[in-house]
């Protein structure tokens, strides 16, 4: 079947659309408490793998190296923020119900050291929403998701979400083309 993509343009775009997918490094960012939480983020990593998104992580994924007496909370601080660094898009969720201290910070400290937003999407819950600070909230673009019930590991709403984000990302880069 010929790609429609490919006929209007003249070039094959669609096999550069499917390389910069396999590129492009996402790091998701939540909390890990209650541990559903956690469960939540590998979820979102694995469903944007399976869309072709195989760069995706989330910060548990990359090796624990503290071999000072460096404390774990400032050691994780440290690795998330030298990773959102390297990353071309950062995923900031914000689900209800839980422990959202972390990626509260993760969020700020990448809004004072970044200064462009391009690369940052953040998800919330409904019941989350007005937790963020005002100037965070103008700063970023975002996404607000109907706190609704996640069973048997369905957040489809969560992953679309996600895709669509990383979707616009791949179109601004193949639109410099």
């Amino acid at each position: 079947m010929p790609n429609l993509i490919d006929d209007v343009l003249g070039y094959e775009i669609g096999t550069e659309i499917e390389w910069s997918r396999q590129k492009l490094h996402i790091l998701i960012l939540g909390a890990y408490k209650p541990e559903n939480a956690k469960k939540r983020l590998g979820r979102l990593r694995n469903c944007l793998i399976e869309r072709g998104y195989s760069n995706t992580y989330i910060v548990a994924d990359y090796p624990d190296n503290n071999k000072s007496d460096e404390d774990w909370n400032i050691y994780w601080e440290r690795k998330s923020n030298e990773l959102m660094l390297h990353s071309d898009l950062n995923l900031f969720l914000f689900f209800a119900n839980c422990s959202n201290e972390g990626v509260t910070d993760e969020l700020a400290h990448f809004c004072s050291e970044r200064g462009e937003f391009s690369g940052c999407y953040v998800i919330c819950e409904d019941s989350y929403v007005g937790n963020i600070s005002t100037r965070i909230k103008a700063k970023v673009m975002r996404c607000t998701l109907a706190n609704t019930k996640v069973e048997d590991g369905n957040d489809a709403e969560l992953c679309d979400a996600a895709y669509a984000f990383a979707e616009m990302i791949i179109a601004r880069r193949v639109k410099n083309l």
